[in-house]
């Protein structure tokens, strides 16, 4: 066998497919979402730095709020990804 490649025949060119729409407002708030749950884990990490006698919180609201931090932010990149990733609408087909 030979490794020639044909030219495209007219009107069979290889482009990439149009991504599909993304709902930008539900997007939006995911994204506002996500960088809450990130100054939430900052917060607690900046507190978890200070010296012992100028913390705000113990060790344990360390990590109950750091792990509430945490699980926000992967739920809610998950859920980024989910809209990303979405299927196309067929069309005439009624919004959600």
């Amino acid at each position: 066998m030979s490794d020639v490649r044909r030219p495209p025949s007219a009107g069979q060119e290889d482009e990439p497919p149009e991504p599909p729409p993304i709902d930008r407002k539900a997007l939006r708030a995911v994204l506002v979402d996500l960088r809450v749950a990130f100054d939430d884990g900052d917060a607690v990490a900046e507190d978890m730095l200070r010296r012992a006698r100028r913390r705000e919180l113990g060790p344990v609201l360390h990590r109950t709020n750091y792990r509430e931090a945490r699980r926000k932010v992967l739920t809610t990149h998950a859920e980024a990804m989910r809209l990303i990733d979405a299927p196309e609408p067929e069309p005439g087909a009624a919004p959600h």
